[in-house]
């Protein structure tokens, strides 16, 4: 069955905000400084949760901000173009390259100080970063083909938004005219959505 536009619009962390606990000083949800900030109301999981009772009484969840105005996949989920899944894909995607590129925590070594050099440690970790980032972005050329995985290494490994990204496409030799208009940034955000319906479609197979 087909969802209502407002159906499709709250999902995830963006569906039943209200519900949430509210600490406060959240500024209004909308543009405030257009093509900059872009502020939407979320709910996330408080850790607190267990030991206030106010924050049961809300459903363990903490209304927070998130800024969407950079960040294609957080805007594109919250305006219900893109599903669960899609998102939880495209997470997936940015976290792998975000760790080979040194941002992010690809978790943490279990080891107790001083049981292994700090400095060979890191060179392995860096590594397997590395090699899981290669591995990823030959999957999603695989899945997507080799524009879907350029898109998503645009979008979620360089931060490019989607006009960045179509312009990028552009300067390529004998790419047609249409990628350096605003055309070509509809034509992106239309490959960034089949892109990560395909990786979910095989990453959550099991559980859809």
């Amino acid at each position: 069955m087909a969802r209502s536009r407002e159906q499709q619009r709250n999902l995830g962390r963006y569906e039943g905000v209200g519900s949430a606990l509210n600490p406060g000083g959240l500024r209004r949800e909308g543009k405030h400084l257009p093509g900059r900030i872009e502020i939407a109301h979320a709910r996330l999981v408080d850790p607190k949760a267990q030991l206030l009772a106010a924050h049961l009484q809300a459903g363990k969840f903490q209304q927070t901000m998130v800024n969407i105005a950079r960040d294609p996949l957080e805007r594109e989920y919250r305006y219900g173009r893109l599903d669960r899944q899609q998102h939880a894909a495209g997470s997936r995607y940015r976290g792998v390259l975000a760790w080979a590129a040194g941002r992010g925590d690809s978790g943490a070594s279990g080891l107790p100080s001083g049981a292994w050099d700090a400095s060979e440690y890191k060179t392995i970790k860096q590594l397997d970063c590395a090699k899981a980032a290669v591995e990823i972005r030959q999957e999603a050329v695989q899945l997507c083909g080799p524009r879907g995985e350029m898109v998503l290494t645009c979008v979620l490994g360089d931060e490019l938004s989607f006009r960045e990204t179509a312009d990028k496409i552009g300067s390529e030799p004998g790419a047609p005219r249409f990628w350096r208009a605003q055309a070509g940034a509809s034509r992106v955000a239309e490959n960034f959505r089949e892109s990560l319906r395909l990786l979910a479609e095989e990453w959550f197979r099991a559980t859809a």
